[in-house]
């Protein structure tokens, strides 16, 4: 059995009962809508337009980040998961394909250092025109912020403090 249930359990013999769909309501016609509807409809596709053009400029200014088996950060950085950044920062795979990472040595994890991360999401935001998020450390409360402990070349999990000390029982 899987661990995550689509239904709960029920008796052999009950019935599902169908989940209530929200009407579907149709989209006017250009020809039904007033004068004031369709200005706004016009301003709405200009909009669309030229967000998709910003993020076509912002797509075109990411350039994959070197990447090297030996790099490693120096002792005292900060750093996270890079699918944790990607999850809290709403960075997609390209733009998490700019950043350096160090990757942990017999292991398919890497780190990111979090100042890159913030400083990529900043840049996104101020480039499309979004309005930027709370850039406090939101990611401190759930344990996902790691520091390196030492400045050792040689990498291992324990090196970025996510041993047993670490708030993942598994380590």
């Amino acid at each position: 059995m899987p661990a995550y249930r689509r239904t709960k359990f029920t008796c052999a013999y009950a019935e599902p009962t169908p989940r209530p769909r929200a009407p579907r309501v149709p989209k006017k016609h250009r020809k039904d809508m007033t004068q004031e509807e369709r200005d706004e409809e016009d301003i709405q596709k200009l909009v669309n337009k030229n967000k998709r053009e910003l993020q076509k400029e912002w797509e075109a200014t990411l350039a994959p980040a070197t990447q090297s088996p030996t790099f490693y950060w120096p002792a005292g950085t900060r750093g996270l998961y890079p699918s944790d950044a990607k999850r809290v920062y709403k960075l997609t795979p390209k733009e998490m394909d700019t950043l350096k990472r160090e990757h942990i040595q017999n292991s398919p994890k890497s780190i990111v250092r979090l100042s890159d991360v913030l400083d990529l999401a900043k840049r996104k935001h101020e480039k499309l025109e979004m309005e930027l998020p709370p850039f406090v450390d939101p990611v401190v409360g759930y344990g996902m912020i790691h520091t390196r402990c030492s400045g050792g070349a040689r990498r291992t999990k324990a090196t970025w403090g996510i041993a047993s000390s670490s708030i993942y029982s598994r380590y």
